[in-house]
C-alpha cells in the first residue's frame, strides 16, 4: 500500500494569505506555539516537513511554527489603501492555525515578532 503524500499545510497558508506574486517581509515573522498536546508526529501527520524547518521542536518536545509574513502585513488598512492593494483580512493572525490544520487545544500562544 502506497501512503499518499499530504499537501504541506505551509502551501495552504501562503496561496490563502499572500496575493500573487508578494513578496515576504524582512522584519517579522508570525510564531504559532505549541504546547506538549502538539507532538511532532500530530505535525507530521498534517504535512509539516521537520527536515526543511516547517516547525522546530525544542528538546522537552513542545514545538512551534515559525512563518513568513506578507509583505503588506507591516501596513496599516489606510497605508495598503494608499499603496492599492487590500490590507490584511482582520484577525488573519487567530485564523492562521485553522488554515495549518491545527486543534486549538494545541495553541499556546500567535505572535508577530519583528
Amino acid at each position: 500500500m502506497v501512503e499518499e503524500k499530504r499537501s504541506s499545510p505551509i502551501k495552504a497558508y501562503n496561496e490563502k494569505y499572500f496575493l500573487e506574486g508578494e513578496d515576504y517581509s524582512d522584519y517579522h515573522q508570525l510564531n504559532i506555539w505549541l504546547n506538549k498536546k502538539c507532538t511532532k508526529e500530530d505535525l507530521e501527520n498534517l504535512g509539516f516537513v521537520n527536515e526543511t524547518g516547517e516547525f522546530i521542536c525544542d528538546d522537552e518536545g513542545k514545538c512551534h511554527i515559525p512563518l513568513s509574513v506578507p509583505l503588506r502585513a507591516e501596513l496599516s488598512a489606510e497605508e495598503a489603501e494608499e499603496e492599492g492593494i487590500p490590507p490584511m483580512p482582520k484577525n488573519w493572525k487567530d485564523k492562521v492555525p485553522a488554515c495549518l490544520g491545527l486543534k486549538a487545544e494545541w495553541i499556546d500562544a500567535v505572535s508577530m515578532d519583528g
